[in-house]
Formats: C-alpha cells, sequence, structure tokens
C-alpha cells in the first residue's frame, strides 16, 4: 500500500511499535474515530517498526475495528515524515498534504481538532 493510493481520502498515520502501552492507547483512539468518520473518508494507517507479520495480525486481532496496519522497518517512512520519536501521529488531507503532527499520547480534544482540519 502507498499513501499515494489513498489520495483523496483523509489518513491518519501512527508510527509506533506493538509493545508500547501508549501506542496502543493511540491506536484504541484513532480506530474509534476511524469507524466513526469511515463514510466521510478517514483512514487510518499503523505502522510498527520491529515487528513480525504475526504479531501485527495478534496486535490488529485485539482491537474491534480493524485499520490498515504494517510494518516500518528500519523507520523509513516515519524518517521521511519526521514522525520520530514513537509514538507520533501525522494527519494528512486528502490532497496529501501533512496538516498536523502529535508526538506521545493523543488528547482526544486535539484529536477532534486536527480531524476537523481534515474532514
Amino acid at each position: 500500500m502507498s499513501l499515494a493510493a489513498l489520495r483523496g481520502e483523509a489518513v491518519i498515520v501512527q508510527f509506533g511499535d506493538v509493545g508500547c502501552a501508549v501506542c496502543r492507547e493511540n491506536d484504541r483512539l484513532l480506530r474509534h474515530y476511524q469507524l466513526e468518520y469511515v463514510t466521510h473518508g478517514l483512514v487510518v494507517v499503523s505502522l510498527h517498526e520491529q515487528a513480525t507479520l504475526d504479531e501485527l495480525r495478534r496486535y490488529d486481532a485485539e482491537f474491534t475495528f480493524s485499520t490498515w496496519t504494517g510494518l516500518d522497518p528500519g523507520q523509513a517512512i516515519a524518517r521521511r515524515y519526521h514522525a520520530l520519536p514513537i509514538p507520533t501521529t501525522v494527519f494528512i488531507d486528502r490532497d496529501g498534504f501533512m496538516r498536523d503532527v502529535r508526538r506521545g499520547r493523543l488528547d482526544e480534544d486535539e484529536l477532534l481538532r486536527s480531524l476537523q482540519g481534515l474532514l
């Protein structure tokens, strides 16, 4: 999957790690809002540097709503988006431009403000 294939959608990319508790909390919150706004074209992508495909499947299965979950070996994508350290959440508008970056634990009110700018 490439982000270019998601042009026209509002995209949130969560850069994290399957063993990170804050990343997991952020992912749970993002998936909740993806489910709520899926009909408005919101897509959430969850990328992890160090995990096996089996670990990613188990991680994804812990949530009630699935999203794009994948690997970012060597944090190549995270570096391109200046999304370090993890967890970092990047908000990308429908034209493919980064509109916001949040580092650390996501605050729900800040998340909603960032979402309003995308949708």
